[in-house]
Formats: structure tokens, sequence, C-alpha cells
């Protein structure tokens, strides 16, 4: 399964997306490190658009949880790191 094989991975796509039905997700699924969303009446990319004042609300949720899933992974390395030792803990 692709969970068991990628880290750190976000998949982000769109429901008018020709290939939505096909994906590897069609609900917004986190397991462990992979995270895959769905812009609701959006496609694929729109999320790496800048901002626009007439943004679907999807996509800014889709925005605040990529910026959410990114300050987690990173606060997960911190804590792998010791700073101190300068060693990296067993993932």
């Amino acid at each position: 399964m692709i969970e068991s094989s990628t880290g750190l991975t976000g998949l982000f796509n769109g429901d008018l997306d020709p290939w939505s039905g096909g994906g590897w997700s069609t609900k917004n699924v986190t397991k462990g490190s992979l995270v895959s969303l769905i812009v609701k009446d959006g496609a694929h990319n729109y999320d790496m658009r800048g901002a626009h004042p007439l943004d679907l609300e999807s996509v800014k949720w889709v925005r605040d949880q990529i910026k959410l899933n990114i300050a987690r992974w990173i606060k997960e390395a911190n804590e792998r790191f010791s700073l101190e030792s300068r060693e990296f803990k067993e993932l």
C-alpha cells in the first residue's frame, strides 16, 4: 500500500479532476504522514495558486490543512532530532 512506502506526502486533487473517481482516495484521509485532500468544486493545483478574494472556502480549507500538516511534520522531525546529542532518534 502507498502509506507503507512513502513519507511526508500530500496528495491534493479536486472533485472536478477527470480522474477524481480513480485517485488514491476520493475522501479526505490522513494515514500517518500521508495526507490526501480533496478540493470540493475545484481541481488539482488550485491550492497552489496565490490567494484570491473569490477563492472557494474548500480551497482555503485545503490550504490551511496543508499548513497544519507541514507544521506537524516539522514538529515531529524536531522531536526526533536531539540538538544536545546531535543524533537522530529511531523513526
